[in-house]
């Protein structure tokens, strides 16, 4: 920090002193070493003032506001001009009669001025309360950028939970997978995850929670956990799909329950495929339905009323079964989907979504996540997102 009237500033900072009389100059640079500013460059014309200004980093400048070549105004309106201001600090040094024009240098990002014949004192506590000013906004501007790559960072890691697409059926069965996930902000609270199990299943999940920002992807990347888990934990070959999900969705809402101290929550779908039986065992916590689409045919699946998980501990959910026939396309989605906004604020809504699938339903899951992406771009022509988008489609070739 900047030391109080008196000491000595930090001997690192750089002043340029801008001013076409010697005398001037020498007298200004004296003062400021004496201040224990040892780095201190004159200069006694403008453009001089700009060449020293792009060769060199300083701290800040002291400007004369009448000189030869280029005057003070056309300094600070180069400056202004290449974004140099207000991170670069001006002082402008003017005669007491140049009123009129060190108001128009302030206008241009000038921060303070001095007045000749310069008076000690002030250009002491001038020179100190722009220095200060100058330091926090560096400490500021550097904890931002910190704060950013790690938010980047975490952003990158958010992305790299959801597992990657499978274009083509896997080892693991006749499965095509694909999914997109697009946080409003540098991180979110939408999940996605699948992955198989044995025996000829598949697990899919989608959910969103409650919230935004760092909190809500903390939570994310917990029930991500939480479920992968209890899959492990509960699917045995020859099992049951609907007892399963039931059983992964009470563990999971129990651990999320549990002292939840911040009121977070989180809606779910999550499915079993059976792609021997070609059924689909599901349950919606909370969450919107998945569609369920057929050449021909666009349909939101069947959901009992339910609540997100970490509501209240001991809450069942009951849980759905439904065939589905090869060639068919399945789609979870959150609710960034419905419910983002153009800029006349009216919501894509599910009619849209509907119908948007309409014309998708012959489409590979890669390229059905890629049309509803596109077709919430379109339609949201430039508003801000205003909510985690997230998007997983699966079919059985």
């Amino acid at each position: 920090m900047i030391p109080p009237s008196g000491e000595t500033l930090p001997s690192t900072q750089r002043v340029l002193v801008v001013d076409d009389n010697p005398l001037n100059c020498d007298l200004l640079a004296r003062r400021l070493r004496r201040m224990g500013l040892e780095r201190v460059d004159c200069v006694d014309n403008g453009e001089a003032a700009l060449e020293h200004l792009r060769a060199h980093a300083y701290d800040l400048v002291l400007l004369d506001l009448m000189m030869p070549v280029l005057d003070g105004y056309g300094v600070l309106t180069t400056l202004r001009a290449e974004g140099q201001l207000p991170e670069l600090p001006v002082l402008m040094v003017s005669a007491a009669d140049e009123m009129a024009g060190v108001i128009r240098c302030i206008e241009l990002g000038a921060q303070d001025y001095l007045t000749k014949p310069i008076n000690a004192p002030l250009l002491e506590a001038r020179v100190r309360a722009t220095l200060e000013r100058k330091q926090l906004r560096d400490l500021m501007a550097a904890q931002l950028e910190r704060t950013q790559r790690d938010l980047l960072a975490a952003r990158r890691l958010q992305l790299s939970m959801v597992p990657p697409d499978q274009p083509e059926p896997g080892p693991h069965g006749p499965l095509c997978v694909a999914a997109r996930l697009k946080p409003a902000r540098e991180i979110g609270g939408d999940l996605i995850d699948h992955f198989p199990l044995s025996d000829g299943h598949y697990l899919l999940a989608l959910g969103d929670v409650s919230g935004k920002g760092a909190e809500a992807a903390l939570c994310m990347a917990r029930t991500v956990s939480l479920l992968r888990a209890t899959a492990r934990q509960h699917w045995r070959a020859g099992q049951d799909p609907a007892q399963a999900v039931a059983a992964i969705l009470a563990e999971t809402n129990e651990a999320l329950a549990e002292a939840n101290d911040s009121a977070q929550f989180v809606t779910l779908f999550l499915g079993i495929a059976d792609l021997h039986a070609d059924r689909l065992s599901y349950a919606c916590a909370g969450h919107p339905a998945p569609y369920l689409c057929t050449p021909g045919s666009v349909q939101a699946l069947g959901v009992s009323p339910s609540l997100p998980l970490g509501v209240m501990p001991g809450y069942g959910i009951r849980v759905e079964t439904v065939d589905v026939p090869p060639q068919a396309r399945l789609l979870a989605y959150s609710d960034g989907v419905t419910e983002a906004f153009d800029r006349a604020g009216t919501a894509f809504g599910d009619t849209r979504l509907a119908q948007l699938l309409t014309g998708c339903t012959s489409q590979l899951p890669q390229h059905l996540v890629a049309s509803v992406a596109d077709g919430i771009h379109a339609f949201a022509a430039g508003a801000e997102q205003s909510d985690d988008i997230a998007l997983l489609a699966w079919m059985r070739p």
